[in-house]
């Protein structure tokens, strides 16, 4: 019994690497249930089956969604941090110029004052009075922060609503006009109040002279 040839029984070797020999065609068909198979200089190639073409492509298409939709998400929470960090610094630098304790304290506790004072009252007056007392709360206890505030929303309102702006600036005015007319007035009649006090005086002196 002589030897036997390693490979005299493998009919399923597809080629040798290095001979530029062609692909059987049994072997060819029977290799195509993974996969169309050909043979370029002495090395096998085999061709993706549809199965795996197509979930490749899903894959590829996941894999790219995946990326843009990160991408995308971490340039928001990169802005959303930025206009955060704006926010803030905002308020620590221009909006509040008073210490924040004991101050909010006193504020807090008088707009629950004022929301204690309102409870039995209409639905206007419940919102409105808290306002109204934390409004000058904040006034009374923080005027810095106060005033800044005031210019901030007076600027707001010049740059978005500059009709609204222009009216309020002439009522104001309006108003000025009519206090300062008022002070002068009552400046006067302060001033002859006193005139007419001294000459009664005056004239009861010399009347008793």
């Amino acid at each position: 019994m002589g030897k036997r040839s390693f490979y005299e029984d493998d009919s399923d070797v597809i080629s040798i690497p290095g001979l530029a020999t062609a692909i059987p065609e049994d072997l060819k068909a029977k290799e195509g249930a993974h996969g169309e198979v050909s043979f370029v200089d002495g090395m096998t190639v085999r061709t993706s089956p549809y199965l795996e073409k197509y979930a490749n492509e899903v894959r590829y298409y996941v894999h790219d969604k995946y990326t843009i939709i990160a991408a995308e998400l971490a340039t928001q929470r990169l802005a959303l941090r930025q206009e955060w960090n704006s926010v803030t610094s905002f308020l620590n630098n221009d909006l509040i110029k008073d210490p924040l304790l004991p101050n909010s304290i006193y504020i807090l506790t008088i707009t629950l004052l004022g929301s204690i004072a309102a409870r039995n009252r209409g639905l206007p007056l419940r919102f409105l009075t808290p306002a109204v007392f934390g409004t000058g709360a904040v006034a009374y206890y923080a005027p810095n922060t106060f005033n800044a505030t005031k210019s901030h929303l007076c600027q707001l309102e010049r740059e978005n609503l500059p009709e609204l702006y222009q009216q309020q600036q002439q009522l104001k005015s309006q108003w000025d006009a009519l206090k300062d007319k008022g002070d002068r007035l009552s400046a006067q009649l302060e001033a002859e109040l006193q005139n007419s006090v001294h000459q009664t005086r005056a004239f009861i002196k010399d009347l008793f002279k």
